[in-house]
């Protein structure tokens, strides 16, 4: 049986010009904080996941049909003090984009950064 290969495109194509400009401009944006992250399709959620060479996995990109979520796998113990991040779960936390205007570039790669200490102590 041969495995279907699915890339980070391929999780974006079903979606609007919008949600797809969103999510390439937050993939661009983490992709750019550290130079040791990777992304990778995660179809079974139907996500793109980041992943950091010492850290593991950081957080992803979930596209959905109005609204594009960026989760951060151990959002609940990062600092947040421009109150950016949502959710109420013991562990993830997420921020939510309508519009690319949403975006704060700097907001976003200071998460990441974060994220990778934390997880790197």
């Amino acid at each position: 049986m041969v495995k279907k290969i699915v890339s980070p495109d391929n999780i974006l194509k079903s979606h609007n010009t919008s949600i797809r400009k969103i999510s390439n401009e937050l993939r661009k944006i983490i992709s750019s904080a550290v130079p040791e992250i990777s992304e990778k399709a995660l179809p079974g959620w139907h996500a793109i996941g980041f992943r950091h060479v010492q850290a593991g996995h950081i957080c992803a990109v979930f596209p959905f049909e109005s609204i594009v979520k960026l989760y951060f796998e151990y959002g609940a113990k990062l600092a947040d003090p421009d109150h950016v991040l949502e959710g109420n779960t013991k562990q993830t936390r997420f921020i939510s984009f309508s519009s690319p205007s949403d975006i704060s570039p700097k907001k976003i790669q200071k998460l990441v950064k974060e994220s990778i200490l934390y997880l790197t102590g």
